[in-house]
């Protein structure tokens, strides 16, 4: 992130923080649908049983947890640039005095 601005940051937080949402909500309706037909019998192939539905709920965890810890680092950034002291440069000799 060298050379991002804080105004940059805060943006980047904001778009990770709407792709989280998408993949948290995507996650949690597979979940419900799972536990819906869990203890369903009568589908020749219940959703509980295909190998891309632990697949992808396995994805959507590591992408989630990703994108957590992503904008956790963005928001350490973003407090280190607000709290960011502006100091001032002198131009002094040897002796550190000002010239």
């Amino acid at each position: 992130m060298s050379g991002s601005t804080l105004v940059q940051i805060q943006e980047e937080i904001e778009e990770i923080s709407k792709d989280l949402k998408a993949f948290v909500e995507a996650r949690d309706i597979v979940r419900r649908r799972v536990i819906e037909v869990r203890d369903q019998t009568r589908r020749l192939t219940p959703l509980t049983q295909w190998s891309g539905t632990d697949a992808v709920l396995g994805s959507l965890d590591l992408s989630v947890n990703a994108m957590e810890r992503t904008i956790e680092e963005l928001r350490q950034i973003e407090k280190a640039m607000q709290n960011q002291r502006k100091f001032r440069v002198l131009d002094g000799g040897e002796d550190g005095s000002e010239g």
